[in-house]
């Protein structure tokens, strides 16, 4: 064993001088911001097919009965019902969307009509100008008033697919209002968004339901100058009043895209989401048919 004691030196360092200058990652998002306006003013409309899962989880199951909030609910939270559906999406500029959900299930404990919140209405795009979370109306990073909204900042680059890639953290300017933080992936020379993996801040969780909320979106450029989203996957958890934790998990995958030919001006009626007849009644052969998502072991 050995003792010691440290003694302070002063060491006297030559001055610095730090002069305001222009946020190398404010350039970047700029040009983000006008290659999305670019892309988007050459879309004016189009169609896919996605497939989504929802996983709803919670410390029991509900149906067996026995739920008190009298304690505190401190168990692991575990899958306690599953939704998947199969949809076709379709746009037209500006806003215009609808929905069919071609083929639906879910385990025998959960109603048909809560599957259709994995059916469109919760995939939305980090290319929109506002994205909606609990009725709040939060802007998107790559918005027109990201800049005046939100701060950013590089935090590194990286290659992908042989492309030189930077990776941006970013956070509201002020911390009052609600919004995302998180890191941006976007492609160097064509100012692509290619990938967002980003958390709601407290201010867009009302009531402080949430304990997280994560969403991350990847994107792909079709004929190299459409882009849009091929993937959706949002995975929150909460806790009600600190007596009943729940969590809910989504992950969509969109494929098929057919951009800029011609759709009927009569599929977009009054009804965002309709429900086809057979929807309900596709066998197993069916579903081994499209392209889906691999059931965990747990699942």
């Amino acid at each position: 064993q050995l003792n010691f004691n440290l003694e302070p030196d002063e060491i006297e360092l030559s001055q610095v001088t730090v002069e305001p200058g222009r946020n190398p990652a404010y350039d970047i998002i700029k040009k983000t911001i006008e290659s999305k306006n670019q892309i988007r003013e050459k879309i004016e409309n189009y169609k896919y097919s996605s497939y989504s899962k929802g996983l709803i989880k919670t410390t029991r199951d509900f149906t067996e009965g026995g739920f008190s909030l009298s304690t505190k609910d401190t168990a692991k939270l575990k899958i306690t019902g599953i939704l998947e559906n199969e949809s076709r999406g379709f746009y037209k500029r500006p806003k215009e969307t609808k929905h069919f959900i071609v083929a639906r299930k879910q385990t025998a404990n959960t109603p048909p009509f809560i599957n259709i919140l994995t059916g469109g209405l919760l995939i939305q795009s980090f290319y929109e100008e506002d994205l909606s979370f609990m009725g709040k109306l939060i802007p998107s990073p790559i918005s027109d008033k990201a800049l005046k909204y939100y701060y950013f900042y590089i935090e590194r680059e990286l290659v992908i697919d042989n492309k030189k890639v930077y990776q941006i953290f970013f956070s509201t300017d002020n911390t009052a209002d609600p919004g995302f933080y998180g890191k941006l992936f976007i492609e160097d020379k064509t100012f692509y968004l290619l990938k967002a993996d980003v958390n709601l801040n407290q201010m867009a969780n009302p009531g402080g339901l949430f304990q997280f909320v994560n969403i991350y979106q990847q994107f792909f450029a079709f004929q190299n100058e459409f882009v849009l989203p091929i993937d959706y996957r949002l995975f929150a958890e909460g806790n009600y009043l600190g007596l009943a934790k729940f969590g809910f998990e989504l992950h969509t995958i969109m494929n098929d895209y057919n951009i800029n030919n011609e759709i009927d001006e009569d599929l977009f009626d009054n009804a965002i989401i309709s429900v086809l007849p057979e929807a309900d009644k596709k066998d197993d052969n069916y579903w081994s048919s499209i392209q889906s998502i691999p059931n965990t072991s747990q699942e």
